[in-house]
């Protein structure tokens, strides 16, 4: 005990020094090893749909669906009937949803819809081929 310590009751435990600078320092680099290796982990997560350059759909009430999608899926050309949109890929709650303006083409899985101007063009979709399915890969954190 030196004489700056505050006085001890008698049978207490001494206490336990500090870290020192070093020892910090090389936990906190541990621990940024480590997350720097799980973050290079991929891991299987939910099976998913995978879904190919061209689709063909059958719909409801007799429609047809084709839906060809650009290699980076940024972008998709769905055919109904006589009439032909090309699309940008956008955020939404389907595995792929493709909009500008009033149409959006939705694709899930084996399914998928189009709307455009307020109306359903085709819905009630569904792949007339079965389409593969593989567990989505995602990093492994801890």
């Amino acid at each position: 005990m030196s004489r700056c310590d505050p006085p001890r009751p008698a049978g207490a435990p001494a206490p336990s020094p500090a870290p020192s600078p070093a020892r910090r320092l090389l936990v906190a680099c541990v621990a940024l090893a480590l997350s720097a290796c799980a973050s290079d982990r991929l891991s299987p997560g939910l099976e998913t749909t995978i879904l190919p350059a061209r689709i063909d759909y059958a719909c409801e009430y007799g429609r047809t669906l084709v839906v060809e999608r650009t290699a980076d899926a940024k972008s998709a050309t769905v055919i109904a009937g006589s009439l032909a949109w090309t699309l940008p890929r956008v955020d939404g709650a389907a595995q792929e949803k493709y909009a500008q303006g009033t149409t959006a083409l939705y694709l899930d899985g084996e399914s998928a819809m189009l709307e455009s101007d307020g109306r359903v063009v085709a819905a009630q979709c569904r792949s007339t081929t079965p389409l593969s399915k593989a567990p989505a890969m995602r990093q492994y954190r801890f």
